[in-house]
């Protein structure tokens, strides 16, 4: 069995779970709290915004056109609420964005429709529209605060799994690389479940069942609330998965292929187009900065374009501020192991076979180079190739030939169906430090489960880790 750090062993098993209970009471008070303060402050600085920095409109603004708005935005942790988001344990971090988003969208929507009825338009459509904008903001708040109760060992409820052991290993190992979703395993049993009772409280139960699954098992005898068949299906999609009921004893398990919908294709390419419009007046000056700092050190032309494999093995060519020194190609490392000029150390040659980058790579430029690589500033030109078509924002890296070698044929196939991206999931996740095993395996999921939803979580997590500036290298 294994426990979350700070819970103590099951020897009191019963005092354990009611601190489980009370850690979940905390992380549904901080979370919530957070919600009602940043939903107060986010409306004060709509009413600033609107009376201070937009023009000023032939309507009078007095204290009645957004008093009430701070009590209507507390409809919003309400329905936060209703979707089972407080705490939320067993929801994917996607999942949480997706539901977060509907419910301010429907939220201020029932808000507008109520003042337009009911108050013949009292409150100012300026300050609900701001503090609309702001609010979307939301989910970020509700990452922080998993993060922040994660540190504090304060996120998670014990769950029981019940199948052979090596599946059981597996689906808790999981578990410990996914500590946002808030299960730990507290209670292993063998398979088939027995007929004991629900042991000391646990809630959920996971049956693991292994891959001769026989008709006649059961699960009615199990006194848990909530009960989740987990059986191991290998790498299938899991996002836009629903089960369908089509008679008594036949369950029908549908997976939506949302990457071959042309209206989704659509949507994301319109989204990145917006989106490369809308950051271009703030990094276009940081790329002139930085593309002069460059050549400032190192005197040459300070960008480059690198031939890379797009959409269906098409060739494009990438745009990056360089961060080497001129005609680095000549020493990459993976000419240097076949005995030309080496540029890096005997070391380093591992970290190329491991996962196609260099940890300590002598050809980088000192400084600026590192610097610009480690809060991603360098990719900011592709912001040009995301407007021209060959990229999008979100997607499989495009890799360079010599590191595609390393890849398996599955993964180079499955890469290829989608533009590759800015950004990808294996970026917000393991950064340079992934392997090329959990490359393959992050891009092939990326894929496989593509929605919008999946794209804006991966974003936002994007944001995040280049403002942390981690594991770039």
């Amino acid at each position: 069995m294994s426990f979350l750090p700070g819970f103590g062993s099951r020897s009191g098993a019963v005092g354990n779970d009611r601190r489980a209970a009370f850690s979940s009471h905390i992380s549904v008070g901080f979370i919530l709290l957070g919600d009602v303060l940043l939903l107060q402050a986010m409306t004060l600085a709509a009413i600033f915004v609107r009376l201070e920095l937009l023009p000023p409109s032939s309507a009078v603004v007095n204290p009645g056109n957004f008093t009430g708005i701070h009590f209507a935005v507390l409809l919003i942790p309400v329905g936060f609420a209703v979707a089972g988001l407080y705490p939320g344990y067993g929801l994917h971090a996607v999942d949480r964005l997706r539901r977060r988003v509907l419910v301010i969208l429907l939220s201020f929507a029932a808000i507008g429709a109520f003042d337009y009825l009911a108050q013949n338009g009292l409150w100012s459509r300026g300050i609900l529209l701001v503090t609309f904008v702001f609010a979307l903001l939301l989910p970020i708040w509700d990452m922080v605060a998993i993060a922040a109760l994660l540190r504090l060992r304060r996120w998670g409820i014990p769950v029981a799994l019940f199948g052979p052991m090596a599946e059981r290993a597996a689906f808790s190992k999981l578990l410990k690389s996914n500590p946002e979703l808030g299960w730990y395993e507290a209670e292993a049993h063998d398979w088939p479940p027995d007929n004991g009772p629900a042991d000391r409280g646990i809630s959920v139960a996971v049956a693991l069942p292994p891959g001769d699954l026989q008709s006649n098992v059961s699960f009615d005898h199990l006194a848990y609330r909530h009960i989740l068949l987990a059986p191991n299906l290998g790498p299938l999609q899991s996002h836009n998965v629903a089960a369908r009921d089509i008679g008594p004893g036949r369950l029908i398990i549908e997976m939506q292929r949302t990457l071959t919908l042309r209206r989704h294709a659509f949507t994301k390419r319109l989204l990145d187009i917006v989106v490369v419009l809308l950051l271009l007046p703030v990094a276009l000056p940081i790329i002139l900065m930085a593309a002069l700092a460059v050549y400032a050190i190192s005197p040459a032309w300070p960008f480059y374009v690198q031939p890379r494999r797009g959409r269906g093995g098409h060739p494009i060519h990438m745009w990056k501020i360089r961060t080497m020194i001129p005609d680095a190609d000549k020493l990459h490392p993976a000419v240097a192991e076949a005995g030309e000029k080496a540029a890096v150390e005997a070391a380093a040659t591992d970290d190329w076979t491991r996962n196609g980058k260099v940890k300590d790579d002598t050809r980088i430029i000192p400084g600026i180079g590192r610097w610009l690589r480690r809060f991603s500033i360098d990719e900011l030109p592709q912001l040009w190739n995301v407007f021209c078509g060959d990229m999008s924002l979100v997607g499989p890296r495009p890799l360079p030939d010599y590191h595609l070698a390393i890849l398996s044929q599955e993964a180079i196939n499955i890469r290829e169906l989608v533009r590759p991206g800015m950004t990808g999931f294996w970026q917000v996740t393991k950064r340079a430090d992934a392997l090329q095993s959990e490359m393959e395996f992050l891009d092939i999921y990326y894929v496989r489960n593509w929605s919008l939803w999946l794209d804006f979580y991966i974003l936002l997590k994007t944001a995040g880790v280049v403002v942390a500036g981690r594991g770039a290298y």
